[in-house]
């Protein structure tokens, strides 16, 4: 419940700083992602629409600008409740203002950052640009040096919490984010934070979602351990798991993977818990999976899931972090360390 409070909160609070105070001024603003290396100006004549940005992964686990509407009034009142809600405890509550939140704040339009080389070799191959990004369709949209952007444009729909002058204010919003989108600048990219790389892994003890009793001592029965964080609300996380599962079903005897939950914190979590489960069993994800307790220190590393590490049997961390869903990655880079090994 801490974890989903923090979030609640910290994503209020960022939409209530993003356009709250503009909006009342009037003035034009930025909205800026130095991961995707682009920024949009909200005009202001558009200030009061509540047009905000964020950044996120696309199906295929390529980092991508967000656009949102955001319904300010509601926002404002939800945050009112928030305090009183988290004093209290009470888990319903909460879920029922998560609940209201997402009501009032609804996905405009999504540009994913892509390798221009490897998406025109995907081209060439017969992979188009909605096939890159996982959207039923998607346009080019630019590109800038070695970076390429694939746009998908979001159909707005009202939802049933919404009043008549929302509603209005949500096809306005939809209406300018084409004009809002020629205002496109390109700017310096950033790689995904250092801090999001996991160097260390301090000593565990967990459970796996049928109750067993897990330590680090897990990592000493192999040669390499890929350990692949994921939740149970992510598309792209569930979307890999079924290749997982085959993989480590025909991995070598000296390798293993496991799953690491970073939305179930405790055994005690009896609805997350049977949800992980639950999709365990679809996927044929049947390799340990682990309840991501206070004792993981690399939770505080993952910036985003699915994130993907590899461990060797002393507990060490090798090679780089990966962060997206990309079996193929993770494979070639087994294959290249137990070549090394040799």
């Amino acid at each position: 419940m801490k974890k989903l409070a923090k979030s609640v909160s910290l994503l209020l609070a960022l939409l209530l700083a993003a356009c709250g105070a503009l909006a009342e001024s009037g003035e034009s603003y930025p909205i800026e992602s130095p991961y995707t290396g682009l920024r949009v100006t909200v005009d202001a004549e558009h200030a009061d629409l509540g047009i905000v940005g964020g950044e996120s992964l696309d199906a295929m686990g390529n980092v991508c600008f967000d656009l949102y509407f955001a319904y300010m009034p509601a926002l404002e009142a939800l945050e009112q409740q928030l305090d009183a809600v988290l004093e209290s405890g009470d888990q319903d509550q909460l879920n029922a203002l998560v609940e209201e939140y997402y009501q009032h704040v609804v996905w405009l339009a999504s540009v994913s950052l892509l390798d221009k080389a490897d998406s025109d070799a995907q081209l060439a191959a017969g992979t188009t640009l909605a096939e890159q990004i996982g959207a039923e369709e998607a346009e080019a949209f630019g590109e800038n040096g070695e970076y390429a952007y694939a746009l998908q444009t979001i159909a707005a729909e009202p939802t049933e919490s919404m009043d008549e002058e929302e509603i209005a204010q949500l096809n306005a919003a939809a209406a300018y984010v084409p004009e809002l989108l020629k205002t496109v600048e390109f700017i310096d990219v950033e790689p995904l934070p250092e801090e999001g790389e996991i160097t260390e892994i301090a000593p565990f003890t967990t459970t796996d979602l049928d109750g067993n009793e897990v330590t680090n001592a897990i990592f000493g029965e192999k040669d390499l351990t890929v350990v692949n964080f994921w939740g149970t609300f992510c598309g792209p996380c569930i979307n890999e798991m079924p290749e997982l599962g085959e993989w480590s079903r025909s991995m070598p005897e000296n390798v293993q993977i496991i799953g690491v939950l970073v939305d179930v914190n405790s055994a005690d979590d009896e609805d997350g818990v049977a949800a992980a489960r639950q999709i365990v069993a679809d996927t044929g994800a049947d390799y340990p999976q682990l309840i991501g307790n206070e004792d993981f220190n690399m939770l505080a590393s993952v910036s985003a899931v699915p994130t993907t590490i590899f461990v060797d049997r002393e507990g060490n961390v090798v090679g780089g972090t990966v962060v997206g869903a990309d079996v193929a990655q993770y494979k070639a880079f087994v294959e290249e360390y137990l070549l090394e090994k040799e």
